[in-house]
């Protein structure tokens, strides 16, 4: 769909590129037939997310006339390059960056401070104006030079620079109250940013990683710490995703690798060029990534080196486990080839390797028709001590970060075949370990499908989350597969909840026809609170459905809020009655009577008597005054004078023991 198709998912041990003593390998996971990458104009979310793609053109054809509207489009596309959905909207200032949150929220920050939200179904989460001036006490307030100049969009905030030389970290910018804290930059350094980056640390908290002049300043609120590095002035800057590493381009060409704290220079490498790369990433935590419009180049912690070519502009993702590259063509996976892989690769044969030794023996076990076994003399070193128990452990994790479906089933069979053999069965070894590795590849061989396009790693699933995925398939409306995934976890019930939300506002059908299609499922799912459904019909105009959403409600206070919420007082009232609980007729005799006229709330309880007792019977202790009231307007003057008098009875009553008192 979308001129997305899969193409090979594993690369085969000849096609792996070796950087030192650790190998690389290039995954081709989907090609593009109808989406235009450019570097510049393309940015993408971590963990197999999605991409937006700007739209080149110019101001908005609306607003020719004032030179200070711009129309800003993206196409966003899932990993796979379906498309998702269109995001359009006009702002008075240019666009600075743009990017995604961890939560796949696309990001657009103008120089004016405006920040613009949209979700992948092109909704607008959140659009305000933050402010960026810099303090009160600062000599340059008053000036009001507080535009933005760079801007950096990161997991949870954006990072950004001001023309009056300030750095702030924005955190939480989806929500209502985003915190916008200035960093502490160091008073001695004047100039203009010229590289800026925001680094998460393994503890969580980030800051902001910016150059001026020759020297590198990491800064957060509390303070800053700077180091002068040789061969060149810097102009890009990128950490790596854990936080431990910070790679540095300089003007000299010159491509520094220092720790967070800069205080140490890992690995200096030059690259021979006087023009700066496009994009500096990361491939993992191994190794640093530079890349001009076509020519990537992946270096490693001694100065090695792999070149690739790409035949269009790309764009580069840094994950915790390897390198995503989105070009026009397609989109590929390049990463470090994990240690169970190499160690059960097919290129390990003839060596006394006991991973690839059990697999020879379960093919043999397959092609004899069962004729063979681990007694065979070839077999020998498999029944020595605990080889058995690494080889089968070996499998189970190779399969476990192979793309390739076929491959996978190969490495679990030998895995089975060789766990049959075990006399002792230890945990990360037993029948239950391989069925949940074989429910886990299941999901993640889903979600790697082109029409679903979320290409996860194993170690992008362990660092997530099975519920993390749940939500972004949500998210793209694969209700379904999240519905069949939640059942490995105890989702279901909101991933139904989604759902049947979804198709309540987004339905052209009448009332009964979606009632019948929601219905069913609402019911496979015990004990599900309806709410939420019905406040999203009414809010969608069907109120029919919403009031019958509530009638099959089986929480009886949860009922009662809910017809109180659709303006349906009078059976808010009727239901709390025939629930029996007169706590729960009292909360909603006291909220009726904040809401209502006193005129209205005295004809509703008049047609309702157990109501009007129950309300009697509270007035008469709490409120005598408001009692008499009451009958007075109901036409009942009888009680309402003996509510008078029973009021001058309880007045005399206390004048007499203040008298008493006073005595």
């Amino acid at each position: 769909p979308g001129g997305a198709t899969l193409t090979s998912m594993s690369a085969p041990p000849s096609e792996w590129d070796r950087l030192g003593n650790v190998h690389y390998h290039r995954r081709h996971l989907y090609s593009f037939s109808d989406v235009r990458v450019d570097g510049r104009n393309c940015v993408a979310a971590v963990n197999g997310g999605a991409f937006a793609v700007r739209s080149t053109a110019g101001k908005s054809a609306n607003a020719a006339a004032d030179s200070t509207r711009h129309a800003q489009r993206f196409t966003v596309y899932s990993a796979s390059g379906v498309h998702l959905c269109d995001v359009a909207y006009q702002s008075s200032c240019e666009l600075v960056a743009h990017g995604w949150t961890r939560e796949e929220l696309l990001v657009c920050v103008h120089g004016d401070g405006r920040v613009v939200v949209h979700d992948l179904g092109g909704r607008k989460v959140r659009d305000a104006r933050l402010s960026f001036s810099p303090r009160e006490d600062d000599e340059k307030s008053a000036r009001g030079d507080a535009a933005i100049v760079a801007c950096e969009v990161w997991g949870g905030g954006i990072v950004a620079a001001t023309s009056a030389g300030a750095v702030f970290l924005v955190a939480d910018v989806h929500t209502d109250a985003p915190r916008v804290t200035r960093t502490k930059a160091d008073a001695s350094a004047r100039g203009a940013v010229t590289a800026l980056h925001a680094r998460v640390a393994p503890e969580g908290a980030a800051e902001a990683i910016f150059a001026r002049g020759d020297s590198v300043f990491a800064a957060h609120e509390r303070g800053v710490r700077s180091r002068r590095l040789g061969g060149g002035a810097p102009v890009r800057l990128c950490a790596s995703p854990s936080g431990r590493f910070l790679t540095v381009f300089t003007s000299l060409g010159k491509m520094l690798v220092v720790t967070a704290d800069l205080s140490t220079t890992a690995t200096e490498f030059d690259a021979k060029s006087a023009t700066p790369p496009e994009q500096v990433a990361w491939c993992g935590d191994d190794a640093a990534v530079v890349c001009w419009p076509t020519h990537l180049m992946i270096v490693g912690p001694h100065g090695n080196f792999i070149s690739y070519k790409y035949g269009s502009p790309a764009r580069l993702v840094s994950e915790v486990d390897g390198l995503r590259v989105i070009t026009s063509s397609g989109h590929e996976l390049v990463s470090r080839v994990p240690d169970p892989v190499v160690a059960a690769s097919r290129s390990a044969r003839g060596g006394a390797n006991p991973a690839v030794a059990l697999q020879d023996a379960a093919e043999r076990f397959a092609a004899t028709a069962r004729g063979s076994s681990l007694d065979d003399e070839s077999d020998a070193a498999l029944r020595e001590g605990r080889t058995l128990e690494s080889a089968i452990q070996t499998c189970v994790r190779a399969a476990c970060h192979e793309f390739d479906a076929k491959r996978q089933a190969e490495l679990l069979r030998a895995a089975r075949f060789g766990n049959s053999y075990l006399q002792r069965k230890p945990r990360n070894v037993d029948c239950w370990a391989l069925h949940k590795t074989c429910a886990m590849l299941r999901i993640l061989n889903a979600a790697r499908a082109p029409e679903v396009g979320i290409p996860l790693t194993y170690a992008q699933y362990c660092r997530a989350g099975l519920e993390n995925l749940v939500e972004r398939l949500d998210a793209r409306k694969h209700h379904l597969l999240a519905s069949r995934v939640s059942e490995f976890t105890r989702g279901r019930r909101r991933v139904v909840e989604r759902w049947a939300v979804s198709n309540v506002a987004a339905s052209s059908e009448p009332d009964g026809a979606v009632l019948g299609r929601i219905k069913p499922k609402l019911e496979s799912v015990r004990g599900m609170s309806h709410g939420k459904i019905a406040l999203a019909a009414h809010r969608s105009g069907r109120h029919e459905l919403a009031r019958h959403l509530i009638d099959t409600e089986q929480n009886s206070s949860a009922q009662v809020s809910l017809f109180a919420a659709v303006g349906a007082d009078e059976t808010a009232l009727r239901k709390a009655i025939e629930s029996r609980d007169a706590d729960l007729v009292y909360a909603t005799l006291l909220n009726l009577q904040r809401k209502m006229t006193f005129q209205d709330l005295a004809s509703l309880l008049s047609r309702n008597p157990q109501a009007k007792a129950l309300f009697v019977a509270f007035c008469w202790r709490t409120d005598v005054e408001l009692l008499k009231s009451f009958f007075y307007s109901a036409g009942e003057t009888a009680r309402g004078g003996q509510a008078l008098l029973s009021q001058a009875f309880r007045a005399s009553e206390r004048d007499a023991e203040a008298y008493v008192w006073d005595e």
